[in-house]
């Protein structure tokens, strides 16, 4: 080996037991021009730098070819390194041709070094160490979607790159339906792989809903079509007029920030928003939206008797058959309508009842039922009706 050899003289004859000792050096042999690599084996891309081991490449030093590991050369340090920092390779990554030098160590000159040529053939994507991965459900947007499509090599997590390493092509990315990914190799991977993904309507559960100018809070049930968006009281609440009430709303998808149009976006919304206590409109999804539907809740207020679109007229004494003052009798009438509805009354005693049977109201004067100007008062009651209103009569 390369190095401070020794040499020793034994004595014979008249020197006999004798010896004189003397060192010497061997220098390490230099690479030249006639010697050569040969890398056996094939390698394929990996996405990852690519060296050869020494035990797989032939090395042809003054005709005599070993493998570099028999030779000693390439590794860190020695044999049981797997290191091979003595290998510098370039282009060694992509699918080619790639370059391998070996530098002198050990029993060669480390000034010295030999150069040689290995390929790189390109991976099937069909590979069993190929997984290929992707959003496999998007909601539709009217314009092409593009699920996200991960290509990686499960041996060492090299992730693939999307139109370098392969290029993506579908059957139909804008309808609802399943639909067929193409994943084409192309530079460093051949071959075609498909995956499916979904395109599912889109769901009226991630918008922003405003009611009368006011935000609204989402609240969810077990499924999109049974989430609510309700109004606090405290910023809008209506109040019962006998008929629907119809409060502007606007419904902005917040994953797209676009505002939703009736009929191409959502029906024309149910009302059930007459009655006083929660008010709900239904808005069921149309277009891409279709098969979702949501329910926006207010609060509505029973109508104040003492508002003046209430009248109060022809207010009447009643006696019973002895002549004695019973109470009085009145119209009452709600006039906000197209036409005037008449109020239903009942004694105070039956107040309570009030809901039950559908009394509205009922009245009370402190007149005793002789000639003269009185007051009276008009309580609102039971379902409807609430407050109170004062007004003048005269017997």
């Amino acid at each position: 080996n390369a190095g401070t050899a020794k040499l020793t003289i034994i004595g014979l004859g008249f020197y006999q037991g004798q010896t004189a000792t003397l060192t010497y050096t061997i220098k390490p042999q230099k690479f030249t021009q006639y010697d050569s690599i040969k890398v056996n084996g094939s390698y394929t891309y990996t996405g990852a730098a690519i060296k050869p081991d020494p035990a797989s490449i032939d090395v042809t030093i003054n005709k005599t070819t070993k493998t570099a590991k028999e030779w000693n050369i390439g590794y860190a340090s020695d044999e049981n390194s797997n290191t091979y920092d003595g290998i510098i390779t370039s282009n060694s990554v992509d699918a080619g041709s790639a370059s391998l030098e070996i530098k002198g160590q050990n029993n060669f000159d480390s000034s010295t070094s030999i150069t040689g040529k290995y390929t790189i053939g390109k991976l099937d994507i069909n590979s069993p160490n190929i997984s290929v991965s992707n959003t496999q459900e998007m909601q539709v947007t009217g314009n092409p979607v593009e699920p996200t499509i991960e290509v990686k090599n499960t041996t060492n997590g090299v992730a693939f790159a999307k139109d370098r390493d392969y290029k993506v092509s579908y059957d139909d990315n804008t309808s609802v339906g399943r639909h067929t990914i193409t994943i084409t190799g192309s530079g460093n991977l051949t071959g075609t792989r498909t995956s499916t993904f979904k395109i599912t309507e889109r769901k009226m559960d991630n918008l922003t809903v405003t009611l009368a100018g006011f935000n609204t809070t989402k609240s969810s049930g077990t499924s999109a079509s049974e989430t609510t968006y309700t109004c606090k009281e405290s910023d809008y609440s209506g109040t019962y007029t006998g008929v629907p009430i119809k409060p502007v709303f606007t419904l902005v998808d917040n994953s797209t920030g676009l505002t939703l149009e009736q009929s191409t976006d959502y029906q024309i919304p149910t009302y059930n928003s007459t009655n006083p206590g929660d008010g709900v409109i239904t808005v069921a999804g149309a277009g891409k939206y279709s098969g979702s539907t949501i329910k926006i809740k207010f609060h509505i207020n029973k109508k104040d008797i003492s508002d003046s679109d209430i009248s109060v007229s022809d207010i009447q004494p009643q006696y019973d058959g002895d002549g004695k003052f019973t109470g009085l009798k009145a119209t009452v009438q709600n006039t906000f309508g197209n036409s005037p509805v008449t109020l239903s009354a009942c004694d105070e005693k039956d107040k309570d009842q009030a809901e039950s049977k559908g009394y509205d109201y009922y009245i009370k004067t402190e007149s005793t039922g002789y000639a003269g100007q009185w007051k009276a008062v008009v309580y609102g009651l039971g379902k409807f009706y609430k407050g109170s209103k004062i007004v003048d009569f005269e017997i």
